[in-house]
């Protein structure tokens, strides 16, 4: 997210609180916000994707016996050290991907699509309270 007027380096929530906006009727003028989905089985790096990945060639009945296992035993699906430290790494990654955008943005004035893209659609929505109270 990101909000025009906002220095780089700030942060629009000490801009814009939410008794700004909500009791003092002094909202952002545009709210700028990217929405990117991740195929959570093909994408996102964790322990389960990996395992179904391996798990390919089994059986239905196979699959079967290894749900009841970990049924039985929830600590076989404890991430370990090595999943929590590589869906950290991507987690970052992706943080990083942003901050590099928002820099990007900025650096074109602050105004339109965080991204640009041949892909990248871009959607207004206009919202408008209809006064102090419109919240309610």
């Amino acid at each position: 997210m990101a909000y025009p007027g906002v220095p780089r380096g700030k942060y629009g929530q000490d801009y814009y609180t939410l008794r700004s906006i909500f009791m003092d009727n002094v909202p952002p003028p545009e709210v700028i916000c990217h929405v990117r989905f991740f195929d959570v089985r093909k994408d996102i790096p964790l322990r389960a994707n990996r395992a179904r990945q391996q798990d390919v060639g089994m059986t239905t009945e196979q699959r079967r016996e290894a749900a009841k296992a970990a049924t039985k035993h929830p600590e076989l699906l404890e991430p370990s050290e090595e999943d929590k430290a590589v869906f950290n790494l991507w987690l970052r990654e992706r943080w990083m991907e942003k901050d590099a955008w928002i820099d990007e943005w900025h650096s074109r004035g602050g105004r339109g699509p965080l991204v640009r893209g041949a892909s990248i659609e871009e959607v207004v929505f206009p919202i408008q309270l209809k006064g102090a109270l419109g919240f309610l």
